[in-house]
């Protein structure tokens, strides 16, 4: 296999690993939303909530660099 597919398939299951993180993170603060568990920020878990910001702050990552790496496939730039 030539060296960029290679680089190419860790670069997509490195993505698709962090997107899978960021949706069970997702998923995990919903459940311990539905809790009494103290204390509490805004009436929800501070659980919770510190899970539904990883969970953003990985989408938002995730997203951002397929961006990137599609820029910079279309406009014939090293992919990193």
């Amino acid at each position: 296999m030539p060296r960029d597919l290679v680089a190419a398939l860790y670069s997509v299951a490195g993505t698709v690993s962090l997107a899978l993180i960021s949706a069970g993170l997702f998923v995990g603060s919903s459940l311990i939303s539905q809790t009494n568990m103290q204390p509490k920020l805004l009436e929800v878990p501070l659980l919770g909530v510190l899970g539904y910001l990883g969970a953003f702050v990985l989408g938002v990552y995730v997203i951002w660099r397929t961006l990137l790496t599609r820029h910079q496939q279309r406009n014939d730039e090293k992919v990193e």
